[in-house]
């Protein structure tokens, strides 16, 4: 966007959890947070959730001030293939470089 403004949206959910008597705040949806800049998706996202619901939450037992309410990919892969694919140039970058230089 040339000489504009993009805006990012992000839902903001926040949650209380218990583990081993110790209270927790968290506000990260998942692991892996996909903004957009699109206020409806975002709406949507956080509409999943009312005040006073019950949720699971997903935390690590290792440091339990860290939870989630959904795991897995919420790219639906496209991250890890993104990354496949980056790393994949940056290996034939180093091969040509190889070949060229030395």
């Amino acid at each position: 966007m040339a000489g504009g403004y993009q805006y990012i949206v992000s839902p903001k959910v926040i949650f209380e959890y218990q583990v081993n008597g110790e209270n927790y705040r968290s506000s990260h949806l998942a692991n892996i947070e996909v903004n957009t800049a699109s206020e409806d998706l975002a709406q949507s996202k956080a509409s999943k959730y009312h005040t006073g619901q019950q949720v699971e939450v997903y935390y690590n037992p290792k440091r339990p001030d860290y939870a989630v309410l959904q795991t897995g990919d919420p790219t639906k892969g496209a991250l890890p293939f993104g990354l496949m694919i980056v790393g994949g140039i940056i290996s034939i970058i180093g091969i040509i470089w190889l070949a060229v230089f030395h």
